[in-house]
């Protein structure tokens, strides 16, 4: 697909518009974002809007930033989709996931502000920035007090998740 052709991330029409004249939603370009151009750093301004704070993780199809807006209205967590060969479907699951949550309105559901391009072709979602341990972070922990989570710690966490779900 060359660069100048785009498409829709919710029916997959190709076309040449920013915005899919069926589904009115932004269309995107089908690069790949797994170049040293993806990774981003601190400082470094993301979508125009967001100036990277720090990295929070990494997994096997991208990264999750901390970042601030320029404009003072607060942090996000910025996932950025980050895959060296992506597909459509690639990109239109990604699409779907923020759609999806951002439609979900729960207190132990993340909210969700923004989903994009940017110019290395890496996709993101902006969404509401947490505080707190990760599961991974709790479980270490219990792990260096020499125990794993007791069966209430996960029956509460669980409990979270569900109802979220």
């Amino acid at each position: 697909m060359a660069d100048a052709q785009r498409f829709c991330p919710i029916c997959g029409a190709v076309t040449a518009e920013l915005f899919c004249p069926t589904d009115k939603v932004s269309t995107f370009t089908l690069r790949s974002a797994g170049s040293e151009e993806a990774k981003f750093g601190i400082g470094d301004l993301v979508a125009g809007k967001f100036r990277v704070v720090r990295k929070l993780g990494q997994g096997g199809f991208g990264a999750v930033y901390e970042a601030e807006h320029p404009g003072g209205l607060g942090n996000v967590a910025l996932k950025m989709l980050t895959l060296a060969d992506p597909s459509i479907d690639d990109v239109r699951r990604f699409y779907r996931e923020a759609q999806v949550t951002a439609q979900l309105r729960h207190a132990n559901t993340v909210r969700v502000f923004d989903v994009g391009q940017v110019e290395s072709g890496a996709l993101y979602i902006a969404m509401e920035l947490l505080a707190g341990r990760s599961l991974e972070d709790t479980s270490r922990h219990a792990n260096q007090q020499g125990h794993v989570l007791s069966q209430g710690d996960a029956i509460g966490i669980a409990s979270d998740v569900l109802k979220s779900l």
